[in-house]
């Protein structure tokens, strides 16, 4: 299912035979539009509780604004009212290095409690992204393409 509120700079398509959602980013966003994404992401009727999720930021070039309101965002996931099942999230970076980088990695850490794995990858590692999410080979290739930038 394709998303239903269209916002540009982040699109997603929920698969639930994959039991994933799939997420593209434009090559320049803020970090506030990441926090809309998840709101937007989880009205969805589609969305449910357990559902993996691959955020391609790959081709991402710029992010600007407060780094914090994702290290917040991250917080709030450890409730379980908010995140009531297991679940993996894969974050995948062109490279793992950089400020970005770091942010993802702050985040990861401060979402540890919650219920769901997040893990980053580089953008080389796509078999262990299918392995970590249980996915079809050549799965993730097949989502970049699927989704516009």
């Amino acid at each position: 299912m394709e998303q239903l509120l269209v916002f540009e700079k982040i699109r997603y398509q929920i698969d639930p035979p994959n039991n994933i959602f799939t997420v593209k980013v434009a090559r320049n966003i803020d970090y506030k539009d990441i926090v809309v994404h998840y709101g937007n992401l989880m009205e969805d009727e589609g969305y449910y509780a357990g559902l993996n999720g691959l955020y391609d930021f790959s081709q991402l070039k710029r992010i600007t604004g407060d780094h914090q309101i994702l290290i917040d965002t991250a917080e709030v996931m450890n409730d379980p009212q908010v995140v009531s099942s297991p679940a993996k999230t894969a974050i995948v970076v062109f490279e793992k290095c950089g400020f970005f980088y770091e942010v993802l990695k702050m985040f990861c850490q401060a979402a540890a409690p919650s219920q769901n794995d997040f893990q980053i990858f580089d953008v080389s590692e796509k078999a262990e992204i299918e392995r970590f999410l249980a996915l079809p080979k050549n799965y993730y290739q097949l989502a970049s393409n699927a989704l516009p930038a």
